[in-house]
């Protein structure tokens, strides 16, 4: 028998699967649970805090004929206060579960392709894992390694969810009527690393090129950003470590 149970308690869900494996292949299951406190001071001197238990559960099948798929329930939920700052809850205030995850991926070689809700990592779109429930994105990505040390990353994204969404409980647009392109190439050998991404949203092209080198005794980062059409940001950074103390400088 195969079965699939889904309950919801204050804002809390628990899943529990039966008998899926022989139906889809190998299931593969995990998950965390998080416990957070934060405490925040205006201005005027007032204080708010939340204390916030939740986490995220994920199911996961194994690939058949280069087919996968993936879904993850995170959930928050406020013990006690509820802070204004939505960093654990949603944009009322209150305590809340979604499927941030839930996407099917296409394997061939050294390329894949994912379909739905997802989670990604770029320098302009990113999970920005700081709260209880990380930033997630409705859209579609490839990613090709056949270059040695490189990847190759084209997204078109369209809405997002999450700790800095302006509704953290549901997926919204990203932009009005638009999604957002980007491209990526990050090269990494060794110690060394750097990476290339384009941006066009809403008629606005973006640009961002960063460098690091880091071993035992010396670090190196560069950054460079050409965020609008009469406005850049550039970043260097350099730091080294000897056998007592250690120094580093940085300028933006």
């Amino acid at each position: 028998m195969k079965k699939c149970i889904i309950g919801t308690f204050y804002g809390f869900t628990l899943l529990y699967c039966s008998g899926l494996d022989g139906a889809l292949g190998e299931i593969s299951y995990d998950g965390n649970l998080r416990l957070g406190v934060v405490q925040i001071e205006d201005s005027g001197g007032d204080e708010s805090s939340t204390i916030s238990f939740g986490g995220r559960v994920s199911l996961s099948t194994k690939p058949i004929y280069g087919f996968s798929a993936k879904a993850s329930m995170f959930t928050t939920n406020a013990l006690f206060g509820r802070d204004d700052e939505v960093m654990f809850l949603g944009s009322n205030g209150q305590s809340y579960s979604i499927l941030g995850e839930s996407y099917l991926k296409f394997q061939y070689g050294n390329s894949s392709i994912k379909a739905g809700r997802q989670i990604i990592d770029t320098p302009y779109a990113d999970s920005d894992d700081i709260g209880m429930v990380p930033n997630s994105f409705e859209g579609y990505t490839f990613t090709n390694r056949d270059l040695d040390n490189t990847t190759i990353l084209l997204a078109w994204l369209d809405k997002w969810s999450g700790v800095d969404a302006p509704t953290q409980e549901s997926f919204r647009e990203l932009l009005e009527d638009k999604g957002v392109f980007s491209s990526g190439v990050i090269y990494s050998r060794g110690q060394f690393m750097a990476q290339y991404w384009y941006y066009n949203l809403d008629d606005i092209d973006l640009h961002y090129i960063e460098a690091n080198y880091a071993d035992d005794n010396v670090e190196f980062g560069a950054q460079y950003s050409d965020q609008d059409r009469d406005s850049s940001v550039y970043g260097i950074k350099l730091g080294a470590d000897f056998d007592a103390f250690g120094v580093g400088f940085a300028i933006q």
